[in-house]
């Protein structure tokens, strides 16, 4: 999986899950699907570092990039979200990216869904 999907097929699969992820819903089956690829939450951190992005969409990436690189490495998610909220200030409006912030903070690590 890690071989044949990276960067622009996971861009194919965003329109799929961006109104939400519900457990399942084909949304989640989407998520399921990305979500064997190894190292996604590097893809997900390259789209939402992406400045052509509309605002909502590299929001919502930058979301899927918390939920999952939180099982990755504590520490490096929480020095990129502190990176991303600098560069793109209307994060810090976004309760969802707001609140996932927060309870990693806490050592709450729940999955998507």
């Amino acid at each position: 999986m890690t071989k044949y999907f990276r960067t622009s097929e996971v861009e194919l699969t965003i329109p799929y899950m961006i109104d939400g992820i519900t457990r399942g819903d084909f949304s989640h089956l989407i998520f399921l699907v990305i979500g064997l690829i190894k190292d996604l939450h590097m893809i997900l951190k390259e789209i939402a570092f992406k400045q052509e992005l509309a605002t909502d969409m590299r929001d919502f990436c930058f979301w899927l990039y918390l939920q999952v690189a939180k099982f990755h490495s504590v520490d490096e998610t929480l020095k990129t979200a502190k990176l991303y909220l600098e560069i793109h200030p209307s994060g810090q409006n976004d309760e969802a990216i707001v609140g996932v912030i927060e309870r990693i903070r806490n050592g709450d690590l729940w999955p998507v869904g």
